[in-house]
């Protein structure tokens, strides 16, 4: 997962098969790791 860390627009196409692979084989994983860019996406706005 932390190979994923990266902004979703920055991903390989490699890395965005792995990450949904792993979507697929965890499901409760999808939701916090969108989550989490959401509320990164906001806090970087917030410190603007």
């Amino acid at each position: 997962m932390w190979a994923f860390r990266k902004r979703p627009a920055d991903l390989s196409e490699e890395e965005q098969a792995k990450l949904e692979t792993l979507f697929e084989q965890i499901p409760g994983l999808e939701l916090p790791y969108h989550c989490e860019r959401y509320i990164r996406g906001v806090l970087v706005l917030c410190l603007e």
